[in-house]
């Protein structure tokens, strides 16, 4: 079984938004303090489809942004 794990960021209109992910068998799961979202990974790179994960988070509301 292999795991990696990173992080990630997202700024949107002078709003930053970081999750951590999580690779484990194939699988990559993005967590943010309100939700989380996991898919397989396929030939996608992490980092980028963490990004597009954490940017569906965003559009469900699930993921709010850093604090200045």
């Amino acid at each position: 079984m292999r795991t990696s794990e990173g992080e990630v960021t997202i700024v949107e209109k002078d709003d930053r938004y970081r999750a951590e992910y999580k690779i484990e068998n194939g699988i990559i799961t993005v967590r943010t303090p309100r939700g989380r979202k996991a898919t397989h990974l396929g030939r996608s790179s992490a980092p980028t489809l963490a990004r597009v994960l954490l940017r569906e988070l965003i559009e469900e509301g699930r993921a709010e942004p850093e604090l200045r």
